[in-house]
Parts: C-alpha cells; structure tokens; sequence
C-alpha cells in the first residue's frame, strides 16, 4: 500500500480503523500485518549545574544553570534535614530561577534534576539557606 514519515508531538495515540459490511448489517473484519510504531526515547538529559540559593527575608531564591537543550523542565526538591526531600515545583523548560516564597527562619535544603521523555538526569548540587521570620523582614523599595 505505502509508507509515510509523519512529524508527531511527544505524546499521541495511535489507532487503526476499518469499516464496512453488508446490507444484512453484518461487519466487515480485517487484519493488519506488518504495523510498526517505532520510536527511540532520548537519552536523559545533563544535569543542573551551580545551584545557588540566596535567603531574603521570607524567601529563598534558587538560581542554577541548565545544560541540556534537549530537557522538558526541572524537578525541584526541598528538605528540612537534608535527607528526606520533597518535590515542590516542576518549571518547564527554559526556566533557571525559582522564588521559594512564605518561609520561617529554619534551614532549607534543595536540589534539582532536569528531565525529558527519556527520563531524568542526575541531581544538582545541593545548597542551603535560611530565611528571616516575617517579623525580621526588610522593607523592600517600590
């Protein structure tokens, strides 16, 4: 019959279909041989890199450098032991800085890791800060 190439997103759904029958509302059926959908995933992508983080007042802002044009966003991960850590913003691509907003004066740890539909990369360095309370916050200029 034929072939194609067809440019796809990164996601989608695939489907055969036949129709048909008879006047007696009976269906056709049909078989299809030698249907293949392939696709290679891409390798993970390269790590973070220089994870920063800077306190002030209530907030903690992250910055870091990205090192792969090939990543569809950025896990970050935030600890209070520098243990256990939990994911609390996925950013897409393209972002490399982060405002941790609403903090108390304790001691913050992160790390980060890009990702793309081959899955993730390994993680950033991991740095701290500790925000001011509230009360201690600096009056910012307009």
């Amino acid at each position: 019959m034929g072939s194609a190439d067809v440019k796809m997103a990164n996601d989608c759904l695939i489907g055969l279909a036949i129709s048909g029958g008879n006047d007696k509302g009976e269906l056709a059926s049909g078989m299809f041989e030698n249907v293949a959908v392939e696709r290679t995933p891409p390798t993970p992508p390269e790590k973070p890199e220089a994870l920063t983080v800077v306190a002030d007042g209530d907030r903690i802002k992250l910055s870091w450098t990205n090192r792969s044009a090939d990543q569809s966003g950025i896990k970050i991960e935030r600890s209070l032991d520098n243990e256990l850590f939990y994911e609390i913003a996925d950013p897409k691509d393209g972002v490399n800085q982060f405002l941790n907003t609403g903090l108390t004066a304790k001691p913050y740890y992160y790390r980060i890791r890009a990702y793309n539909t081959g899955g993730y990369s390994d993680y950033s360095n991991t740095a701290h800060a500790t925000p001011l309370a509230n009360s201690q916050r600096e009056p910012r200029e307009k």
